[in-house]
């Protein structure tokens, strides 16, 4: 039995298109306005809304643009990128004229609605004035859809959602220890060639995405991390205030992927900031892996795709760190449209290059450091291909030069960075960049390769020291970087083991010297930290480190006289590295033979940025029940006391009222009217975080809680974290 494929909805017949796009709709308002009467239906609104939100602004404007015949994967991330686009632009365009329309909170739920529903029925219309005819052509096979396969791939993230309640409410982490093992599995069966067809690897790497992003997340209540702190911040002011205050100057106010489209799915769903960024962000985030797949598989075949794509999503940082940064989890699936659109051969010109201003834009006011890198790298790419016209090497492919991508959208896109930066965030982005460079160049000669000055370096050096077990990990890491610089060299050098073209492997050349700087000059990994700068050259790196290990692996090959282009074994063989890689990467094999954790979601012991409701609770009572301090009465001039925090803790202090939080220092000597805020882990190991920061490189190292509080009295406790004040 087949049905009209929703993946492919935008090549939908007209009539069912717009019944489609209408339902939904009217579906969104009615449940919209059956909770402001007080009925509510559970998860409802909040399942109908996100498809709303994440698909029919984009399907409608995509379709209207006549951007037609592309494939599922291609056809379903074009479209909840212009959704997510859409919602950003005109979110802000509805904060800067609501005040002139006389509404005083344009970012509620009236105008927010009000603006979306006229954006769905302009373009609607659009649609039908270009495109009344359509036919009905892309089709979804039910069997396939639920075929043992399909249904054994659907259970896993609900696995990962229930073993992070297991793990919330028992302590209990085997569930998840099941759930990883079977991501393994997956890996495996796709090697060996079993039970999973070709045809569900997009659904595969898709599942393995959402379920490690998701097993994470959805430790603890609360939000987890570091960044994700101020971002929470600064979209709660937009929610309290109902509208965007522009004026306050700050990098983070000025990134609509935090200031506009996390309140409008906040207030459009119903839903809490802190669960839009737990659940909506990680699920937009997982599609980054799917986006991959398709470039890669575009530029090899089917298998190395799934192979490079599970070998991003497999590195710890994308399902711990990245999930912590809610604004760049956006930025680099807008990226991951960009590279879609570069080795889009086949569309329109014109169409093409709106589309690459749109996404390229939107990575602009999502996260400003992807935006230096994308932007200089797009530059940078630009004179070697164009004016260098380099590159001659034989296994890259003549129609990988897209020769669309000119000066004539790079010079837009380079003024639109300067303005916004300028006018959002008063240059202070560029400030940053400017004074970064400054100090790289001034370091450069003493701070080569010095591990106390380069953050990249001193995680090779010193990494692994805790246990053979961490060694291990150290050289498992090791050896995948060094299966990249190989599957570099092997397509630059031989002609069959992908298609890659020029301004990819351009792009990649870039990637390759920005990792080289990161651990070799001073200041460069630290800037964004080495973890995520790894991260992000492996968008376009990922599929290198297969390539090299199929190089090798035919290398081998023709040594023992067996050349084979196919080469079975090397996949079975790759497959098992990479489960192994996984089950390092998540923390499972620290637990399983008992060494130093790495994973909260498996630990609770592992001390993190990982918050408890005790903890929520006292640090929230201390912001509220903390008195100013007079300075002078006339002036009516007052001190509101800092709350000194741990590393950890400080991060939640910051959530709450990020311009009164206080790091402990490490002299430890404190403001005589202050406050101490203790987490959990603070009062049940009698230790206290501090971070030593040169510039360059911080190093933790733990203190006895007992020395920061000694001469302080205990004025709250909960059980779970206590507050101390000053002895009177």
């Amino acid at each position: 039995m087949q049905v009209s494929d929703p993946l492919r909805l935008i090549d939908w017949d007209i009539k069912k298109f717009l019944g489609v796009v209408l339902a939904t709709q009217v579906a969104a308002l009615i449940l919209i306005r059956m909770d402001s009467v007080g009925f509510q239906v559970p998860a409802l609104r909040q399942l109908v809304c996100f498809i709303y939100l994440t698909f029919i602004p984009g399907a409608v404007i995509l379709r209207a643009m006549n951007v037609r015949k592309l494939g599922p994967v291609e056809s379903t991330l074009f479209t909840i990128g212009m959704s997510l686009a859409a919602l950003m632009f005109t979110g802000a365009l509805l904060n800067l004229v609501g005040p002139h329309l006389g509404l005083a909170t344009p970012i509620t739920i009236l105008p927010i609605m009000a603006m979306l529903t006229a954006l769905v029925l302009v373009f609607s219309v659009a649609c039908c004035l270009r495109d009344g005819k359509g036919e009905d052509k892309p089709l979804l096979d039910i069997g396939e859809a639920l075929s043992p396969p399909a249904l054994f791939l659907y259970i896993v993230p609900f696995l990962a959602v229930a073993g992070a309640y297991l793990m919330n409410l028992f302590n209990e982490n085997a569930l998840l220890a099941v759930m990883i093992l079977i991501l393994a599995a997956i890996v495996l069966l796709v090697g060996f060639d079993r039970f999973i067809p070709g045809r569900l690897y997009p659904l595969a790497i898709f599942v393995v995405a959402l379920s490690l992003v998701l097993h994470n997340a959805l430790i603890s209540t609360y939000i987890n991390g570091w960044d994700i702190q101020y971002e929470r911040y600064y979209a709660s002011l937009i929610l309290n205030n109902g509208f965007w205050d522009t004026s306050l100057f700050r990098v983070l106010n000025a990134m609509l992927s935090i200031v506009m489209l996390a309140p409008i799915y906040s207030i459009v769903m119903n839903m809490d900031i802190a669960w839009v960024f737990k659940l909506a962000y990680p699920a937009l985030f997982a599609l980054v892996p799917l986006g991959l797949y398709e470039a890669f598989r575009r530029q090899a075949n089917e298998k190395v795709a799934f192979m490079a794509a599970f070998f991003f999503t497999s590195l710890v940082v994308f399902y711990t760190e990245m999930i912590q940064l809610a604004r760049q989890e956006i930025a680099e699936l807008f990226l991951v449209l960009v590279i879609l659109l570069l080795i889009n051969q086949s569309m329109d010109k014109v169409k093409w290059s709106l589309l690459f201003i749109i996404f390229s834009f939107s990575v602009v006011v999502s996260h400003y450091g992807l935006t230096y890198i994308f932007i200089a790298s797009l530059i940078i790419v630009w004179v070697m291909l164009r004016l260098g016209k380099a590159i001659r090497l034989k296994g890259l492919s003549d129609a990988g030069l897209n020769r669309r991508l000119s000066l004539a959208l790079i010079i837009p896109l380079v003024t639109f960075c300067l303005a916004w930066y300028v006018f959002t965030a008063s240059g202070n982005a560029f400030n940053t960049i400017l004074v970064l460079l400054a100090t790289m160049i001034s370091n450069v000669k003493q701070g080569f390769l010095n591990p106390e000055m380069v953050q990249g370096m001193a995680l090779i050096i010193e990494g692994g020291s805790v246990s053979a077990l961490h060694k291990a990990y150290l050289y498992l890491m090791m050896f995948t970087q060094a299966f990249i610089v190989i599957g570099i060299a092997a397509i630059a050098l031989k002609n069959d083991l992908a298609r890659i073209g020029k301004e990819y492997f351009a792009f990649s050349l870039v990637m390759v010297a920005l990792l080289v700087a990161g651990i070799s000059i001073p200041y460069v990994s630290s800037a964004l930290n080495t973890t995520r700068l790894y991260q992000i050259t492996l968008i376009f790196l990922a599929i290198f480190f297969v390539l090299g290990w199929l190089g090798v692996s035919w290398l081998i090959g023709r040594v023992v006289r067996r050349n084979n282009p196919a080469m079975p074994i090397a996949f079975r063989a790759l497959s098992i590295f990479l489960a192994i890689f996984l089950v390092f990467n998540t923390g499972l094999v620290f637990e399983v033979f008992r060494d130093v954790p790495i994973s909260y979601s498996l630990n609770k012991t592992v001390d993190s940025a990982v918050f408890n409701s005790a903890e929520v609770a006292g640090a929230s009572w201390i912001m509220r029940e903390r008195s100013p301090i007079v300075v002078d009465s006339k002036a009516n001039n007052y001190y509101l006391p800092p709350i000194y925090g741990d590393w950890n803790r400080l991060q939640l202090l910051r959530g709450l009222n990020a311009s009164q939080a206080a790091e402990i220092p490490i002299s430890g000597k404190l403001f005589e009217v202050s406050y101490v805020f203790m987490g959990t882990y603070n009062v049940l190991n009698d230790k206290v975080l501090l971070v030593k920061d040169n510039g360059a490189i911080c190093r933790d190292y733990y203190v006895r809680a007992d020395d920061v509080s000694k001469d302080r009295g205990l004025i709250y406790s909960n059980g779970g974290s206590e507050v101390y004040n000053r002895r009177f």
